[in-house]
């Protein structure tokens, strides 16, 4: 909204309210570009400058699309205002954001252009984007368009430049991708296709070979000058060695991939899923994702951030060893176990926050299996497990030779503000 105010002859102050359209905007701007692109073509500018990776039309696009995305969260956030002043006037006996999502009626109401909204979760679905609301009612997270297949492929990229489990469209292997043709090479970005649902890197049959007699060492070559990787919801497996390279392999993959783009969609990360990527300095592992699998991120030593999903239940054996740059790190209240040796020799992990639910095992002192085994004297470990304190204590070791030392009164809210 943008209020103008005016005096008028009798020197009243006047407000109007003008509603600015932020899409009519966005139409606008990929006009000026269209009109600008004619022009550029007319003077022998490269096709490649117009439709390349970074091209004009790209970022045509993705400007359109941001635009709906800023205009989408003004109008809701317009909305959700009127509801929080009948919070406070009601003195509502929940939370803000409760007081909110079950309020649905009222929000579409309060938008008054006849548009649904939809409450999944904590979630509110408007205009084909998905926001999160904090307990305050804030608009915190905003997640792309309801994934679209057809849009999707159309910057993918194609089915050749995949070694496929199956060419067979009734058998199961028909989505998984199992290696990659020398057609990869010509690629910085790599979107898998939505064709895709598991990702592996393996030969056929049990074997180090695919049909046409090409390794997979081979195959592994050809991903180098990949950047970004761009993971489509209907992936549910991110399976062994899908990225990354386990200790018996010598020839690495997509050694310099520092993004991964992940949709929502992916349940399980697995064995070897990362290990070794040196390139990956930071990840945010989507909701859907239950467990990851033992070595998921072994000697990632460039790795910095990740934020693990929030209904993460199970994480292997060894899943952050030598992830030596890697410096905090919350587990999530889903998670009720973590597999032995975690966190070995991450020796710049300085805090972390554990939450009660998880199941401890034994651990009597000199135990080579460990969680934090090689970790700094400094690290800190944060938990509000104060009513499950005597359960856990003694019963792991931070680094082979001393006890833990615990900070047992700590919630998660107060560890973010460390």
């Amino acid at each position: 909204m943008i209020y103008k105010f005016k005096i008028n002859k009798k020197g009243i102050l006047d407000m109007k309210i003008i509603k600015t359209n932020l899409k009519e905007k966005g139409i606008t701007l990929i006009a000026l570009v269209i009109t600008i692109i004619i022009i550029l073509i007319l003077a022998g500018i490269s096709i490649m400058t117009l439709t390349g990776e970074n091209g004009l039309i790209n970022k045509t696009i993705s400007a359109k699309e941001e635009n709906e995305m800023s205009a989408a969260k003004e109008e809701l956030k317009l909305a959700i205002e009127s509801l929080k002043v009948n919070y406070y006037e009601e003195n509502a006996n929940v939370t803000m954001r409760d007081y909110i999502l079950n309020n649905e009626d009222a929000i579409e109401e309060a938008l008054g252009n006849g548009s649904d909204v939809e409450v999944n979760g904590q979630d509110l679905e408007y205009q084909n984007f998905k926001f999160e609301l904090d307990e305050e009612g804030n608009l915190t997270q905003i997640e792309s368009k309801a994934f679209d297949p057809t849009e999707w492929d159309k910057t993918a990229a194609d089915y050749s430049c995949f070694y496929w489990e199956s060419d067979d469209s009734n058998n199961e292997g028909y989505g998984t991708v199992i290696g990659y043709k020398s057609k990869i090479d010509n690629y910085t970005v790599l979107r898998f296709p939505s064709r895709c649902t598991k990702i592996e890197f393996k030969g056929i049959n049990g074997t180090d070979n695919y049909a046409d007699g090409l390794t997979v060492d081979q195959s592994r070559a050809f991903t180098n000058n990949i950047l970004k990787v761009e993971i489509p919801s209907t992936v549910s497996i991110i399976g062994e060695d899908a990225f990354g390279s386990s200790f018996s392999v010598v020839s690495h993959s997509f050694n310099k991939v520092n993004t991964f783009k992940i949709e929502n969609g992916v349940k399980i990360i697995g064995e070897d899923a990362f290990c070794q990527l040196e390139g990956l300095t930071n990840i945010t592992i989507p909701d859907s994702v239950t467990s990851i699998g033992q070595h998921a991120f072994t000697y990632c030593k460039n790795l910095k951030n990740i934020k693990l999903s929030s209904n993460l239940t199970s994480i292997g054996r060894e899943a952050f060893r030598a992830c030596s740059s890697l410096t905090s790190i919350v587990i999530p209240n889903s998670v009720t176990s973590i597999g032995d040796a975690c966190f070995w020799y991450c020796d710049n992990l300085t805090k972390i926050y554990i939450p009660q639910t998880v199941t401890l095992k034994k651990r009597e002192i000199g135990d080579p299996y460990g969680i934090f085994l090689g970790c700094p004297d400094s690290l800190q470990i944060y938990t509000d497990a104060k009513n499950a304190q005597s359960i856990w204590e003694g019963k792991w070791n931070w680094n082979g030779t001393l006890d833990l030392t615990v900070d047992y009164n700590t919630t998660l809210e107060q560890y973010k503000a460390l």
